[in-house]
C-alpha cells in the first residue's frame, strides 16, 4: 500500500505504508482470498492510497462491471484508476474485489473537525513543498527558505511532542525526525553555498534574514531538547540535536563572526539554566576555528578582523544586547578557563545532558582547555607579527616500552631533512629522555649540502652548534633543545642534524618510523 503526496494524489510521489509477505493460497473457483497486512494501517480521510498486488501463478478470475464508490459502515470509499497498474486492473475491472477495515473514528463532530484541520494542514504543507523546486536547489529564495523552515517546525513539533508507545505514534516520529533532519540539511548546503566559509565579494544582502531565521530555528529545537523531561533523550530526538550542532559548526564563520557576538552568547548560556544544548553546539563551534584567543580582548588587544560578511554580522549584531561590565568580566579569559574546567573535571560525576551524545559537553569542554594552552604556549605570534612556532608531528608510531637506546657510547645520531618551501625557520629539536631522573650533556650540529648534483661529492656545511644540559626530567619522555638562533632554511639544499652525548645512558627511542630515512656511515638514524 502506497499513500500518495498532495492533496491532488500524484502518483509521482509516493510513500509506502504497508507490505506483505509472500502467501502461498489455494483458491476454489469463483472465491474471494483474504490476504492482511503484516500491521494495520491508519488511513487518512481525503488522501489518495494505491493498492498494488503482484500475484504469481495461473489464470485467476476477476471482477467486472466495478464501482467507483462503495460505502460500508458509515465510511465512503472512492476508488480510481492507477498508473500502477499494468496488469488491467482499473474501476471497471480486474482484481482486488474486497477492502477489510476496522471503523476507529470519533464523533461526527470530532472528525469534522479534525477534517478541516487535516485539510488546512494538507494544503499548507503541500505548498511548501510545492515552492521547494528543482531550480529552487540550485539558486535559493527566501520563500525556499521560509518553507523549509515551516517544514521544519512542523516536525519538531511531532518530534518533541507527547508520544505514546504505539507502533504508530514511534513511527510518526522517526519518520517526522527524517524530514527535519533533511531540511536541516538542505539549509546548511543553501546556507554554505550562499555564505562559503572562504568570502566572496558579492554578499547576499537579501538573504541575510532567511539565514538569521534559520539559526532561530536550530536555537528553538534546543530550547526543546533542553526542556526534554526525561533521563535521556531517544535516538531520534538526539539525532535531531546533533543534526543541529553540526550545521552550527558548518556555520562558525557566520555565528562566530565577532568578539561581541561570541561574548554576548557566551553570557547568556553561561548565566541561565537549560541552555546546555546552546552551550554545547557554540562551544563545538568555537573549537572549528584557527584563533581561539581572538574572540578574548582582554588577551588580544590587536585591532579585531573585519568580519567576512558584514550586512549578515550587522544584522546579528544588532538583534544581541549590550554587554555589561559584568558580562564582560565573566566572558574574560580567565573566567572562561575556571567554567570550562569545572565542566570537565568538577561535574564528571554527574548526570549530564547529552552524555550519549558524540558531541558531549564535558568533551568538548577538554578539547577547548587544550586547544586554548597551546596558544598560550605559543604566544601571540599571529598579532605581533611573528609567526607562530609550530612543531612537526611525531615522526615514529610508537616509543619503546623502557629506556634501551645507548647515548653513552658518544656515538652520534643523525637525521637528514628538506622542506618543500621557503619561509621556514628552525628553531631547536626534541630528542628523547629515559623518563626518570636524568642528566645528560647533548651535542647538537645541523649542517646543510647541495646534493642536486648526485656526481659531485657530498660536502656538508656546518651552519648551527649549540651546547645543551638536560636534567632533573622525572615524568618526561622527551627534551626541548633550542639553537641559539633560527636557521632559515632553504629548499633546494639537504639538511642534517647530529646529536652526540658522552655521559647520555640509556633513553627512550621511537619505533619504527613514518616515513625512512638514511643515516651516515657510521652513524644511526
Amino acid at each position: 500500500m502506497f499513500r500518495l503526496q498532495g492533496l491532488d494524489g500524484d502518483e509521482l510521489y509516493v510513500e509506502e505504508v504497508a507490505t506483505t509477505d509472500e502467501v502461498l493460497f489455494e483458491c476454489p473457483p469463483n472465491d474471494i482470498a483474504p490476504i492482511l497486512f503484516t500491521k494495520s494501517i491508519l488511513i487518512r480521510a481525503n488522501i489518495w492510497h494505491v493498492i498494488s498486488a503482484k500475484i504469481s501463478g495461473p489464470s485467476s478470475d476477476c471482477g467486472s462491471s466495478g464501482h467507483a464508490r462503495v460505502e460500508a459502515d458509515g465510511v465512503v470509499f472512492n476508488f480510481r484508476n492507477s498508473t500502477l497498474s499494468n496488469n488491467g486492473t482499473d474501476v471497471t475491472v480486474g482484481q482486488i474485489p474486497e477492502m477489510y477495515f476496522q471503523n476507529l473514528a470519533k464523533p461526527a463532530e470530532e472528525a469534522e473537525e479534525r477534517t478541516v484541520e487535516e485539510k488546512a494542514f494538507d494544503l499548507k504543507m503541500y505548498t511548501d513543498f510545492h515552492n521547494i523546486s528543482r531550480s529552487a536547489l540550485l539558486r535559493p529564495a527566501p520563500s525556499v527558505y521560509c518553507s523549509l523552515l515551516r517544514i521544519l517546525r512542523w516536525a519538531t513539533t511531532i518530534v518533541f511532542g507527547q508520544m505514546t508507545q504505539s507502533e504508530e505514534s514511534l513511527w510518526q516520529q522517526e519518520r517526522a525526525t527524517l524530514i527535519a533532519v533533511l531540511v536541516l540539511k538542505t539549509l546548511r548546503f543553501y546556507t554554505e553555498t550562499l555564505y562559503p566559509s572562504e568570502a566572496r565579494a558579492d554578499e547576499c544582502i537579501e538573504m541575510a534574514e532567511p539565514a538569521i531565521s534559520m539559526f532561530d530555528a536550530i536555537h528553538s529545537i534546543f530550547e526543546a531538547a533542553n526542556n526534554f523531561e526525561g533521563a535521556e533523550m531517544d535516538r531520534p530526538r538526539l539525532s535531531l540535536v546533533e543534526e543541529c550542532i553540526a550545521s552550527i559548526v558548518a556555520s562558525s564563520h557566520l555565528l562566530l563572526a565577532s568578539p561581541f557576538i561570541v561574548a554576548s552568547q557566551l553570557a547568556t548560556y553561561m548565566g541561565t539554566p537549560r541552555n546546555e544544548w546552546r552551550l554545547t553546539a557554540l562551544l563545538h563551534a568555537m573549537a572549528n576555528t584557527d584563533e581561539l584567543l581572538s574572540f578574548f580582548p582582554d588577551v588580544v588587544a590587536a585591532k579585531p578582523r573585519p568580519p567576512m560578511y558584514s550586512h549578515l554580522t550587522e544584522r546579528m549584531t544588532k538583534r544581541l544586547p549590550p554587554i555589561s561590565d559584568r558580562c564582560r568580566s565573566a566572558t574574560s579569559l580567565h573566567s572562561i578557563l575556571s567554567f570550562l574546567f569545572d565542566v570537565a573535571f568538577a561535574r564528571s560525576g554527574e548526570q549530564q545532558i547529552g552524555a550519549s551524545s558524540s558531541y558531549s559537553l564535558e568533551r568538548i569542554s577538554q578539547v577547548l582547555i587544550r586547544e586554548i594552552a597551546k596558544e598560550l604556549v605559543k604566544g601571540d605570534f599571529a598579532h605581533s607579527g611573528t609567526p607562530s612556532l609550530m612543531n612537526t608531528p611525531c615522526r615514529f608510531r610508537r616509543r619503546t616500552v623502557g629506556a634501551c637506546w645507548d647515548m653513552a657510547s658518544g656515538a652520534p645520531d643523525a637525521i637528514a631533512l628538506r622542506v618543500d618551501r621557503t619561509g621556514v625557520i628552525v628553531a631547536g629539536i626534541g630528542v628523547y629522555c629515559s623518563g626518570a631522573e636524568y642528566t645528560a650533556t647533548y651535542t647538537i650540529e645541523m649542517f646543510k649540502a647541495d646534493l642536486s648534483d648526485t656526481n659531485s661529492e657530498e660536502k656538508w656545511e656546518l651552519v648551527e652548534k649549540v651546547t645543551h644540559l638536560v636534567s632533573a626530567n622525572e615524568g618526561r619522555d622527551t627534551a626541548n633543545l633550542k639553537f641559539n638562533r633560527a636557521v632559515p632554511l632553504d629548499p633546494t639544499m639537504t639538511y642534517l642534524i647530529k646529536i652526540a652525548s658522552l655521559d647520555g645512558g640509556k633513553t627512550f627511542a621511537g619505533e619504527p618510523s613514518l616515513d625512512g630515512g638514511k643515516a651516515s656511515a657510521g652513524e644511526r638514524e
